[in-house]
């Protein structure tokens, strides 16, 4: 996978969409040698579309993150938001798809799937990363109307993969910014890199943009090996599949592969939380053999069914190929 990062020239220092506010391309958007100033396309352009799935019956029930309608949510019940990367969109057999058949069939969430693949499917992919400011704060719109409205942030949930993992980062970051609350949870699924790994918080995920933050690292390396996900453990809970660079049954050069592997991971762990990792502190001791297996003392779920732990850990462990994973 070839990604075009400097196709595009500085397009100004600023552009607002209301109600959305303003965006910049200045630092820490951008990064000399590194990420090309870029503004985020409009609202229209991105056209983030929200569709919700009930147990009660709705399926992608259309909803207008400007003013939701809360008659068709289901009282106190989760609300977990899942979104796409780049290139990407709502496909049945995709992250989408396969996401709410599991929400629905194993938990008492309310589904909500965030479409913004009209902003995603771009050649140049600064462009992309540009745009998921605008699908973010959208969906932090959202969640604020909801949180006006008397929902509990207790409830709001984002799961992301690739650029989506951003896209859950900036929704959070609007509703603590411009609302002033901070939503529950975030999983980043192998979170993007390129052009997010070297920039300050403001312009990425990072774990003060909810009050739980877990990433599911299966693509990572330092930024100049050209990987697909972010490395570094900016969560509060960082999960590292088999190291967390290249995935078992995935070809060394297969990027797609492993960078796809977050999804089936947590796909599964909606379903059958098989995975529990043992705290380690590096890669190296994970590769010595120092923490291959879990003693029961520290160790967490991949997953849905993470759990915040006390203090900031990065967790290593084997999966397999297929189901069941672990």
């Amino acid at each position: 996978m070839k990604l075009n990062l400097f196709a595009s020239a500085a397009l100004g220092a600023s552009i607002c969409y209301p109600p959305l506010g303003c965006f910049s391309d200045e630092p820490p958007f951008s990064m000399e040698g590194y990420r090309p100033a870029q503004l985020p396309e409009s609202i229209m352009a991105v056209h983030p579309t929200l569709k919700l799935s009930t147990r009660s019956g709705l399926r992608d029930h259309k909803i207008d993150w400007q003013n939701p309608d809360l008659s068709k949510f289901t009282e106190d019940a989760r609300i977990t938001v899942v979104t796409h990367g780049w290139n990407d969109g709502y496909y049945e057999e995709g992250l989408l798809g396969l996401s709410r058949r599991s929400i629905m069939e194993f938990t008492e969430d309310d589904y909500v799937a965030l479409d913004w693949h009209r902003g995603a499917l771009r050649i140049n992919y600064n462009k992309a990363a540009a745009n998921t400011q605008v699908a973010g704060r959208a969906l932090g719109h959202f969640f604020s109307q909801l949180h006006a409205a008397g929902l509990s942030e207790d409830n709001f949930y984002c799961a992301g993969h690739s650029l989506g993992a951003h896209v859950c980062a900036f929704a959070g970051k609007w509703t603590r910014e411009k609302f002033g609350f901070t939503i529950n949870r975030i999983t980043g699924l192998d979170a993007a890199g390129p052009l997010f790994e070297k920039i300050e918080a403001p312009a990425r995920l990072d774990h003060t943009d909810a009050r739980f933050v877990d990433l599911v690292h299966t693509n990572g390396a330092q930024v100049s090996h050209g990987l697909c996900g972010l490395n570094e453990p900016f969560g509060h809970a960082d999960f590292y599949p088999n190291g967390g660079n290249h995935q078992t049954g995935c070809g060394f050069f297969d990027l797609y592969c492993s960078h796809m592997r977050a999804v089936d991971l947590w796909i599964h762990s909606i379903k059958i939380p098989s995975c529990v990792f043992a705290p380690c502190n590096s890669e190296e001791d994970f590769n010595d053999g120092k923490c291959t297996k879990c003693s029961g003392k520290g160790c967490n779920i991949l997953g849905y069914h993470a759990v915040k732990p006390a203090e900031h850990t990065t967790y290593f462990g084997i999966t397999s190929e297929r189901e069941p994973f672990c």
